[in-house]
């Protein structure tokens, strides 16, 4: 787990404890290097109405001018009033900057993670079924870092690493209560290791398993990490993204998309910096760090 967040859940005496720490901590992703590039796992999934599918998102954030200079930023988005444990049809979009950095991704970055972790004979499946195997192993970083927490609406919720992004073992344990005890704490912060599921938790948890449907993952050319990227590629810097109305928020098809990207975009520079000596760039993602 990342130290940050450890020291968090270790102060916890409760799960709603939990909760309230981690809201007030700052801690608003985490991260880790892989394959040469920084992952970061969001901390809180967002809900939002345009949504009717559980959807994980993965965008690819320009971190320098040179080829295939990306961090990857991972966010959960939920429907109002729905858990982390449910059996909606589960949806990965992944987020590019344009269609030479989709060749990049479909090249350099997930060819060569998924053909070092999973073998050549992999590759040979499409696209789609190569950026499953792609979003699956950026999943395991961010799930190892994160110890599989989550939050939504105020609770902590623990993914299953063993289903995927599809499934969660539950919100909090029943057994617990509202109010939940130090042995609480310890099971959503991976402590307890000999805790079993009653046969009818298991039962449930196969069955929500079985109705996940399988969408193919959709690509979608973003035009806030194409704005970024040009900013650092452009050698004259005559792009303006101020007057660029395709990154005004009523020009994206989806609001969250918008909200999403802001997020990805503060969160990433927020921890690395920008290693840029192009002023316009400088003064454009600082503006988006200023953003509440």
């Amino acid at each position: 787990m990342n130290p940050v967040l450890k020291r968090v859940c270790d102060s916890a005496t409760d799960a709603g404890t939990l909760a309230k720490s981690l809201a007030e901590s700052g801690v608003k992703s985490v991260s880790e290097f892989f394959h040469g590039m920084r992952v970061f796992g969001a901390m809180s999934a967002l809900t939002s109405a345009e949504v009717e599918r559980d959807e994980t998102h993965y965008l690819l954030v320009p971190v320098s001018g040179e080829e295939g200079g990306y961090a990857i930023y991972t966010k959960r988005i939920l429907p109002p009033d729905v858990g982390v444990n449910n059996s909606l049809p589960k949806l990965r979009v992944f987020h590019i900057p344009d269609e030479n950095a989709r060749e990049t991704m479909e090249h350099k970055l997930v060819a060569d993670m998924v053909e070092e972790t999973l073998g050549q004979a992999d590759l040979q499946s499409d696209l789609a079924d190569t950026l499953d195997k792609f979003a699956d192993e950026i999943d395991k970083q961010t799930e190892r870092v994160s110890g599989g927490l989550i939050l939504i609406g105020g609770v902590v919720a623990l993914a299953n690493p063993l289903l995927g992004i599809g499934i969660a073992v539950k919100g909090l344990m029943p057994s617990i209560g509202a109010k939940a005890s130090k042995a609480g704490t310890d099971f959503v912060t991976g402590k307890i290791r000999g805790w079993k599921k009653s046969s009818a938790e298991a039962k449930a948890q196969k069955e929500a398993a079985k109705e996940v449907k399988k969408l193919k993952p959709e690509v979608f050319t973003n035009p806030l990490l194409r704005a970024l990227d040009a900013l650092l590629t452009n050698p004259d810097e005559s792009y303006d993204p101020h007057w660029d109305q395709s990154l005004w928020p009523d020009s994206f098809e989806y609001a969250y998309y918008y909200e999403m990207t802001l997020e990805a975009i503060r969160e990433v520079y927020a921890e690395q910096g920008l290693e840029t000596e192009k002023p316009a760039a400088r003064e454009w993602v600082g503006r988006l760090l200023e953003r509440d």
